[in-house]
């Protein structure tokens, strides 16, 4: 078992107060509680999985906050513990909190939680309708046309723009490890905003630092100050 999992909460910008649930207290009103590992907690935002999401009232709600130019606000409660203590926590916070569609708070959950398994086989049906939304893409002859044409004689099949030597030396050394494929390069600062380091991705930067991949994600995604006793950002 790996402690790599975490337990989230989603809270709504538009109401702040004080929001206080047993020994919890929150700055804005909780809406959604969820446990997972790696980007799971950023799920919930993309567009495409919410097509596919059957939680029409958190889905609604999540629009609304970014149609008017905000984001849900991402807290994690706890980090890098293990899986049935996530479950355990997640159970908690739901109770604690109370859902809505039962009348006792307001989490958009529709489970009382701990009922997931990470990186349990999605079901045949939302498979399928992942697919279809896929196909339902389709991209013009004209738009194929500006593609292929703004490609030529471009390197690779970004936009041009070049990772600086370090960075390349971080890959290559990476890549004889776990490197993930989307691996996003982040910038260590100190806590003047000057730059350190430019690093190949934040797990690259917390196992070299032996510091927490959750936290330096927590800096970059503003729900914390520091990490290590730096400020981080995305390049």
């Amino acid at each position: 078992m790996e402690s790599k999992y975490y337990v989230y909460v989603y809270l709504d910008p538009r109401k702040k107060g004080e929001f206080t649930y047993g020994d919890y207290k929150f700055e804005y009103e909780p809406f959604y509680v969820g446990k997972g590992c790696y980007k799971r907690c950023l799920e919930h935002l993309n567009p495409n999985r919410m097509k596919c999401d059957n939680n029409t009232y958190k889905i609604r709600k999540i629009n609304k906050i970014i149609n008017i130019g905000l984001k849900p606000i991402i807290l994690k409660i706890s980090e890098n513990i293990f899986e049935v203590d996530a479950f355990e926590l997640e159970k908690k916070l739901i109770l604690v909190i109370g859902r809505n569609d039962l009348k006792n708070g307001p989490l958009t959950n529709l489970t009382n939680g701990g009922d997931g398994v990470s990186g349990h086989i999605r079901s045949l049906e939302y498979r399928n309708k992942i697919s279809q939304n896929n196909k339902n893409r389709e991209v013009s002859n004209i738009t194929r046309e500006k593609i292929s044409q703004s490609l030529i004689g471009k390197p690779g099949r970004n936009t041009g723009n070049k990772h600086s030597e370090e960075t390349k030396k971080q890959i290559s050394e990476t890549k004889k490890g776990t490197l993930s494929w989307n691996a996003t390069p982040v910038l260590q600062l100190s806590k003047d905003s000057e730059l350190i380091k430019e690093w190949v991705s934040a797990t690259a930067a917390a196992k070299e630092l032996g510091l927490s991949q959750g936290n330096i994600w927590s800096v970059i995604n503003g729900n914390r100050n520091k990490c290590g006793g730096y400020k981080w950002k995305l390049k």
